[in-house]
């Protein structure tokens, strides 16, 4: 199909003024063109006589500086859906800007906002899911289910298996930790953050997905520590912006690292609440805990003794006390889940898997 470059609208679902464009993509792309011609590899749809580019946002770039917005071109023509178009969009970002924590929330966004405008559909949320792990569109953080119910609820899981970003296997949600792409889990943290003003959009340019996701956790344990001091809520943001400008400030500079992060929380922290109280020995603690812990439900745990005697008669115990027995249990995993987070998505274990 012949279309003027300048009739030729960018994919519906791609924010231009967050996505970012590489200058020296467009100039090669441009010098292509005037060389060699336009290669017609392009695609597109044509909705509402409206022809939507797929992919291929530098190209259309170079095509209006190299040929003039007037200059017609060919464009391959396909019928795709609005789930195929994100899709596309979501693999054109992480093909072009890899870990990029600014493309991450762009492509991350735009599948929130299209499922919460029910434009897509994501996987069903399996409906022994714990609520600590769902969030309900168009919001990103934990909880908030909209005023008119539960009718947009999804997972770090359901989300990145739609995009592709995880390797789960359909064992369950209540693994998110190992299962859920932690890219996920980091960029829905970190849209949270921007939705409540500690961050802004700016401070992530040019800031990798580790960094990003270094520094919302710090807020985070930021928030926990200033609450416990008896901050109030305008002096727990504050302390929580504070650390974040700091983090993001240092990082673009290439000051820090990511596991440098903590340092500098510490450093504001003492100097916001005061030295903190540390547990004595925390590692020998933390030590000892793990212990105890790997006692529960073990072999002569007198829990694990109950349960394993009751297992022996499931046929037979009625559907009432079934479910009371289920419902502690996932009770259990949920807690054992809430306070793994805290631990599994430290930056040293992150970046060792």
């Amino acid at each position: 199909m012949l279309v003027a470059v300048k009739d030729i609208k960018p994919n519906p679902f791609r924010s231009l003024d967050r996505y970012p464009i590489d200058r020296a993509k467009v100039e090669f792309l441009k010098e292509s063109i005037e060389s060699t011609g336009f290669w017609e590899n392009v695609v597109a749809r044509e909705k509402d006589g409206v022809v939507e580019l797929a992919y291929g946002h530098h190209r259309l770039i170079a095509l209006k500086e190299a040929l003039g917005p007037n200059a017609k071109v060919e464009i391959i023509i396909k019928d795709l859906d609005d789930e195929t178009m994100i899709k596309i969009m979501a693999r054109e970002n992480m093909t072009e800007w890899g870990t990029s924590a600014t493309v991450e929330q762009e492509t991350v966004r735009a599948v929130v906002l299209a499922y919460a405008e029910g434009k897509i559909e994501l996987p069903k949320v399996p409906k022994d899911t714990h609520k600590t792990v769902i969030r309900y569109a168009p919001r990103f953080a934990v909880g908030n289910e909209d005023a008119l119910g539960r009718l947009h609820p999804y997972t770090p899981a359901t989300l990145g298996r739609f995009l592709g970003w995880t390797n789960t296997r359909n064992r369950g949600e209540r693994g998110v930790v190992e299962e859920a792409d932690r890219k996920v889990i980091r960029t829905l943290d970190t849209l949270a953050a921007l939705a409540e003003g500690i961050f802004s959009e700016k401070q992530f340019d040019g800031i990798g997905t580790k960094m990003a996701g270094a520094a919302v956790e710090e807020t985070k344990h930021a928030e926990e520590i200033a609450k416990q001091a008896g901050k109030s809520d305008k002096e727990v943001k504050r302390i929580k912006q504070r650390v974040g400008y700091e983090i993001l400030k240092r990082a673009r500079s290439g000051g820090i690292g990511y596991k440098d992060a903590p340092n500098i929380r510490h450093k504001i922290l003492k100097e916001e609440v005061g030295p903190r109280k540390a547990i004595p020995d925390i590692n020998d603690f933390v030590k000892r805990l793990a212990s105890d812990l790997r006692g529960i439900l073990t072999t002569g745990d007198p829990l694990l003794v109950r349960l394993t005697e009751a297992e022996k008669f499931v046929d037979d115990i009625r559907d009432k006390p079934k479910r009371m027995l289920c419902e502690a249990l996932d009770a259990v995993i949920g807690q054992s889940q809430k306070h793994k987070a805290r631990f599994a998505t430290s930056r040293a274990l992150v970046a060792r898997k």
